[in-house]
């Protein structure tokens, strides 16, 4: 059974994860939710790995179209 230190352990490890997310977010996103330079790259990696294009898309917070159309462009 977990005890109040190890639930407020848990929870400041949450809290610092999502604040990391968020901040790699903005290197791979704009505040538009367009794909930065970085974020293109991750895209070409994933699908470079194998990862499907919806696959990407839930990676990188975007719509699978995005992917689709930056796979053209």
């Amino acid at each position: 059974m977990l005890n109040i230190p190890d639930i407020d352990r848990a929870t400041r490890i949450h809290e610092e994860m999502e604040d990391t997310l968020r901040q790699l977010s903005g290197l791979l996103k704009t505040d538009g939710g367009h794909l930065t330079p970085a974020g293109i790259a991750v895209m070409n990696e994933g699908l470079n790995r194998g990862m499907s294009q919806s696959q990407v898309a839930r990676l990188l917070s975007v719509s699978p179209a995005a992917i689709s159309y930056r796979t053209r462009a």
